[in-house]
């Protein structure tokens, strides 16, 4: 199983804005939805695992739900920058940066 995990747990404190990048809107959509979609049309990807800050998790089902994204499975916590909830495998994981 190869599962895609997208790191959006950032403040947007460097970007300068109240409003992490990630959830700016760009031609219409939130970053973070280009992002995801890319991961969600790869045949290569089974599984999306979304690490975010547990004040968007609504925001991200529900642009999950509206977008058809079926991949999306995850949303482990992100609290702190570099700091996230552990995610302990059933199996054996092989990792391979893409």
């Amino acid at each position: 199983m190869n599962i895609a995990v997208i790191l959006s747990g950032g403040s947007g404190s460097r970007f300068g804005s109240d409003t992490p990048k990630q959830y700016i809107n760009l031609a219409g959509k939130k970053i973070i939805e280009y992002t995801i979609a890319v991961f969600e049309q790869n045949k290569n990807i089974d599984e999306i695992c979304v690490v975010a800050d547990g004040s968007y998790h609504s925001s991200i089902w529900e642009l999950a739900k509206q977008n058809g994204f079926k991949k999306v499975k995850k949303l482990p916590l992100a609290e702190m920058r570099g700091e996230t909830q552990a995610i302990t495998p059933s199996e054996p994981m092989k990792i391979e940066v893409m």
